[in-house]
């Protein structure tokens, strides 16, 4: 573990080029009525190799790691909310004119929505789901 070199310097956010504060701005008529929204950046795995050395201590591992935002909206206490009540608000103008203003902030700094989904989660509740890459990743996201 010695040998191991850390070359990233960069945050996501750097990477993302996007403050987050700009994104829960976006829902701040969501979270007055009582919704949490929850963001955070996140890297997933694009690619990785290994180059093997002379002997078996040595040797190159290079990953490649695309940079998201990840959304979540849900109520404090999640068992009371349920799939329809999700769906419904997705419906409301309020949850649409936030999506509206985020999509418009997204586009500023090439980004796009992946995914917007109701799902469920492990402690019976449910929550919207929002994850968000940069347009020059798509390719890598499918």
């Amino acid at each position: 573990m010695r040998h191991l070199k850390t070359f990233e310097s960069e945050s996501a956010s750097d990477r993302l080029g996007i403050d987050i504060n700009d994104v829960k701005e976006c829902f701040y008529d969501l979270s007055d009525n009582g919704w949490v929204i929850n963001t955070r950046f996140a890297k997933r795995l694009r690619n990785a190799k290994v180059e093997k050395g002379v002997n078996k201590w040595d040797g190159v591992v290079s990953m490649d790691l695309v940079p998201y935002l990840e959304i979540r909206i849900h109520m404090k206490f999640p068992l009371r909310v349920s799939v329809m009540t999700l769906q419904e608000l997705q419906e409301k103008d309020t949850y649409k004119d936030c999506i509206t203003q985020l999509k418009g902030i997204l586009n500023d700094h090439d980004l796009f929505i992946s995914q917007e989904k109701v799902e469920r989660i492990k402690s019976g509740g449910s929550q919207i789901y929002i994850l968000i890459y940069r347009k020059s990743d798509e390719n890598y996201i499918k």
